[in-house]
């Protein structure tokens, strides 16, 4: 299966609108804590994912992808962004480096897949 189709899916599971007003910026632009955020990445994680741990890798860069843009806004942040504000690069790089990474439970199986995440990022 291509990981673009396993990351549109789980991309699918997110809100087209995300709360980000609650988000905290600390430690110099390091930290960010997002409640409502925190809180939905949990939900889709585990009540609502598709694709088994595959899916769940997508997830995670789906919220570093939103955290990363976040993080570029200028203060006091907005209230709602939209899912495809996202950054997708930070996504793309943080799954890759899970899926390259030797003591990951995707290092094993990566070969099942065909990595074209590439194209999420040449597509904007």
């Amino acid at each position: 299966m291509r990981l673009t189709e396993i990351f549109n899916d789980v991309k699918n599971q997110w809100p087209n609108e995300i709360l980000i007003g609650d988000c905290i910026m600390w430690n110099n632009k390091d930290g960010l804590s997002c409640e409502w955020l925190d809180r939905l990445w949990w939900k889709i994680d585990t009540d609502s994912i598709v694709h088994g741990e595959w899916g769940r890798l997508m997830c995670w860069g789906i919220f570093c992808g939103i955290k990363q843009h976040i993080k570029s806004l200028q203060l006091p942040y907005p209230n709602i962004m939209h899912i495809d504000e996202l950054d997708i690069g930070y996504a793309v790089e943080k799954i890759n480096e899970s899926i390259n990474c030797i003591e990951s439970v995707y290092y094993k199986e990566r070969g099942e897949h065909i990595n074209d995440l590439q194209t999420l990022i040449d597509e904007r």
